[in-house]
């Protein structure tokens, strides 16, 4: 196996799992509000593409920040996310790493 130096530190299985609840919450909210929306359609699959939206704009407006801030990072940099907070790169890969849980968390 050939040895690059890096260590798997896992998924933030924490986070992960409280935005999954976050837009299961978000969702029933949504089911609620549109409930009495005067179109049928609306009414049975609004909730949906109202948190869908939501979502897909959360995880536009994250990669669009790490888009900015990696730019001009090295290749490693956009490559692997670093677990040592002294990186000069940690913040702005973890951005990015933030908005891929964002994204999947909804993904159904």
């Amino acid at each position: 196996m050939l040895d690059v130096g890096l260590t798997w530190h896992g998924l933030d299985f924490p986070l992960f799992f409280s935005a999954v609840a976050g837009w299961k919450v978000l969702d029933l909210a949504s089911r609620v509000v549109l409930k009495r929306h005067s179109n049928e359609k609306v009414r049975s699959v609004g909730f949906s593409y109202a948190t869908s939206f939501l979502n897909a704009t959360l995880a536009v407006a994250f990669g669009g920040t790490g888009l900015v801030l990696l730019w001009s990072s090295p290749p490693e940099a956009r490559t692997f996310i670093p677990a040592d907070t002294s990186d000069p790169w940690y913040y702005a890969t973890h951005v990015c790493a933030r908005g891929g849980y964002i994204f999947s968390s909804w993904v159904r």
